[in-house]
């Protein structure tokens, strides 16, 4: 008998390897009044509260279905998963591969493979986040499919990209958008083909004619990362600060 693939395991063991609470945290962002609402209490509670009081990680989470994030209150570390709750209706059919997702950003920093480390309060801590998520998830990708998770998240964020595209024409973006379109253009382009998702060639024609510079540049990436063995510890931090350096010349 194959069991089914659990995130809620999945995070048991994060728990276990990094030896650190796991707490998942419904978030309610309403943009009408301009506010933040969290449960009431929850292990860590002052330490998001003070992460959602800072004007760009709110920028940042608003734009995220979800968001994981270690921090430590009086000498104890949890680790937080952040569900943005305003996109639950986006998400809700893809929850237990949201929540595989995230808890394979958490396993990787539990095995040393870190991400990179800017203070949320940084201008520079979007694209750290965008940079390490472009290299951590092709390694969440290989573990969800040896762990029998299947693509439908992933497929999901392309077609939800592709449905807001224009038909044609360029699309202008600016500050950070420009590094979250090469880290989604990446998870498709490395992570996706035709066999798994029929629409993938009409994606890439699209995503094209959008973004042309950014696709360029992303498709350079694209090239220096599919073949590296990115499980080899020093190849893995090199990407990171390659991936960032490139993310920081798109302006």
């Amino acid at each position: 008998m194959v069991m089914k693939p659990s995130a809620r395991s999945w995070l048991a063991e994060v728990e276990q390897l990094s030896g650190h609470r796991v707490v998942v945290v419904p978030v309610e962002t309403n943009r009408a009044t301009n506010t933040i609402s969290i449960p009431a209490d929850f292990p860590g509670r002052p330490v998001v509260r003070e992460l959602l009081m800072q004007e760009n990680f709110v920028a940042q989470f608003v734009r995220a279905y979800a968001l994981t994030v270690s921090a430590s209150q009086s000498g104890q570390r949890f680790h937080f998963v952040l569900l943005n709750l305003a996109r639950a209706e986006q998400w809700q059919d893809h929850r237990e591969q949201l929540l595989a997702h995230e808890a394979g950003h958490l396993w990787l920093d539990a095995l040393g493979y870190r991400s990179l480390q800017v203070d949320p309060s940084d201008p520079q801590a979007c694209l750290a986040t965008h940079a390490s998520d472009i290299v951590q998830h092709i390694l969440i990708r290989q573990e969800m499919q040896r762990r029998g998770f299947d693509s439908s998240f992933w497929i999901f964020n392309q077609q939800e990209w592709l449905r807001q595209l224009p038909e044609s024409g360029p699309v202008n973006v600016a500050g950070c958008e420009r590094a979250q379109v090469v880290s989604l253009w990446l998870d498709g382009a490395l992570g996706l083909n035709p066999s798994v998702w029929p629409q993938w060639p009409i994606w890439k024609v699209r995503t094209r004619q959008a973004f042309p510079d950014l696709v360029a540049a992303a498709e350079r990436l694209a090239s220096f990362l599919e073949n590296l063995n990115l499980w080899d510890r020093s190849l893995y931090e090199a990407a990171l600060g390659r991936v960032f350096r490139q993310l920081q010349l798109l302006g």
